[in-house]
């Protein structure tokens, strides 16, 4: 899943098999946070924990796109944290991450 298509979701295909992406519900704004951040670092990376934390209860935090750590800087300082708050999240809350937009 390195691009989001538009046309890929509510569901998203990954060797050949379909996993269900986070979509909002009645009244909710569909949220796709572009430049996510390191955690504990990133605004909007606390952005995203507003979100997923139902602060914001009007927005439902559905995709994530993150090109630094899920490219280059992946590797390096912060790197760890993000592919851990990244597993975490795609778990508890069914959010997509994508390196970049299409």
């Amino acid at each position: 899943k390195d691009t989001i298509l538009f046309s890929q979701y509510p569901t998203v295909k990954e060797d050949k098999k379909y996993t269900m992406v986070a979509t909002p519900g009645p009244g909710q704004a569909e949220v796709i946070l572009v430049g996510c951040g390191c955690p504990l670092r990133g605004m909007g990376w606390y952005h995203a924990v507003q979100m997923l934390g139902n602060e914001c209860p009007s927005a439902k935090l559905c995709h994530i796109v993150e090109p630094w750590f899920l490219g280059a800087g992946a590797s390096g300082p912060g790197g760890a944290e993000f592919a851990e708050f990244k597993s975490k999240t795609e778990a508890d809350h069914q959010v997509g991450f994508y390196k970049s937009l299409a």
